[in-house]
């Protein structure tokens, strides 16, 4: 979740300045349901990411509520599927969801991804790493290990981070997404402005030398 608003965060900086280049407006885009997106993601964020609240929730309840999280944002991206970015999206949230829901719930690491991570090396296997929903679980013990959270990021990144490949969709769909929303109407564009009609030299006066003169 740290990582997916890290790289969203500077892509919506960089889809601004694309905007703000090109003298484009932002467009927001209509979505169906959208009370269903802090429906899926505020339990989410209570059970991992703020330390306030997290530390209240058990074990057992935490997978339940990544599951719950993840088929309300599947619902959400299904009935809008037809907007830009919404394939990358489903696709990436859908490799999530298989690989989660096949190994109890939570999202697998292997040992020597969680020990590359937090310099700890006896981790075991079903323990859950950290506060976040990674459960650390060996290679061969891994249903669609493909899927898990098997990626590091370089060194030369300011923080550190195991990624899966679904996770890279998601990524992608929002940079998609976002790039819609940047693809607006011109400011003060000529397209903008009402089209004068250009009437001809020879009628712009309403009365001609020509004209007979009434009267001596």
């Amino acid at each position: 979740m740290y990582l997916l608003a890290l790289i969203v965060g500077g892509g919506v900086l960089l889809i601004l300045g694309r905007a703000f280049l090109t003298g484009r407006s932002l467009q927001l885009l209509q979505f169906e349901l959208i009370g269903l997106v802090p429906v899926a993601v505020i339990p989410q964020l209570l059970a991992f990411y703020v330390p306030a609240t997290r530390v209240w929730v058990p074990d057992l309840l935490a997978p339940v509520i990544l599951v719950w999280s993840q088929i309300v944002l599947l619902g959400f991206i299904w009935i809008n599927r037809k907007r830009p970015g919404m394939l990358f999206l489903g696709l990436g949230l859908a490799m999530n969801f298989l690989v989660i829901l096949a190994n109890g719930g939570m999202m697998p690491v292997t040992p020597d991804t969680a020990t590359s991570l937090s310099g700890f090396d006896a981790w075991s296997a079903g323990a859950r790493f950290g506060p976040g929903k990674g459960v650390v679980l060996p290679t061969d013990a891994t249903a669609f290990w493909d899927l898990s959270d098997r990626f590091l990021l370089p060194d030369w990144f300011p923080y550190e981070a195991a990624y899966s490949l679904g996770d890279v969709l998601i990524v992608l769909g929002a940079l998609a997404l976002l790039w819609a929303m940047s693809n607006g109407p011109k400011r003060n564009g000529k397209q903008n402005r009402p089209e004068q009609i250009r009437r001809p030299l020879w009628a712009t006066n309403t009365s001609s030398e020509y004209e007979p003169q009434i009267g001596g």
